[in-house]
């Protein structure tokens, strides 16, 4: 990993960490502050709590899904949540499983810890540092082309935001590690990805 990269990781994982310390330093006054909030004293009408399947669409540079693409999320209690989807990359489709736990910090407001598979098609270069591959290039892999199939853990923090009616939105950032790096043997691959996405989506009452 070259320093640019090594920076640009070593930031989002202090971001990450922040974003996941927050709910609890904003806590943290001497117990003047109300009750707080979690996923086990939801009320049961709170829509992280009432509706426990959503679908979204993704967009974003560099993400698992690629460009963009429409995920199924399903949460069987409001502190977990799964998800599934498939997407379009520069280099072609992207298919992408997730899951981990979700801290609920408000009615509306909650924070997703995910970590995931993702597999597809990818340019060597591609990352947030390319927009995700949309500038064409990268240097010739081992086998003398540009593009391989990677298969990546996925690691990110997806904050989020639920309406009553079951309109969500939210944003993510994150970091791929590619497993199969001896297929991107060029000199100077980088195989920790830094991404950022945006989600819109629906969240539906069973």
């Amino acid at each position: 990993m070259n320093r640019t990269s090594a920076r640009a990781v070593a930031g989002i994982i202090a971001a990450l960490l922040c974003l996941a310390a927050a709910p609890a330093l904003a806590d943290a006054d001497g117990g003047k502050t109300k009750p707080t909030i979690n996923a086990q004293t939801l009320d049961d009408n709170a829509p992280f709590k009432a509706r426990s399947l959503a679908l979204d669409a993704t967009v974003g540079a560099g993400t698992p899904l690629g460009v963009g693409g429409i995920s199924l999320e399903g949460s069987p209690i409001p502190m977990l949540v799964m998800s599934a989807g498939v997407g379009m990359g520069v280099e072609g489709v992207r298919g992408a499983i997730a899951f981990g736990p979700r801290f609920v910090f408000a009615e509306q407001g909650a924070l997703d810890l995910n970590l995931g598979y993702a597999v597809g098609n990818h340019r060597n270069g591609d990352g947030l540092s390319n927009l995700g591959g949309l500038a064409r290039g990268g240097d010739k892999l081992a086998g003398g082309d540009t593009v391989a199939s990677a298969h990546m853990f996925t690691m990110s923090l997806h904050g989020r935001y639920r309406s009553m009616d079951g309109l969500q939105a939210g944003l993510m950032v994150g970091v791929s590690k590619i497993m199969n790096e001896n297929d991107f043997a060029a000199p100077g691959q980088d195989v920790w990805l830094p991404y950022l996405g945006a989600s819109f989506g629906y969240a539906f009452s069973l």
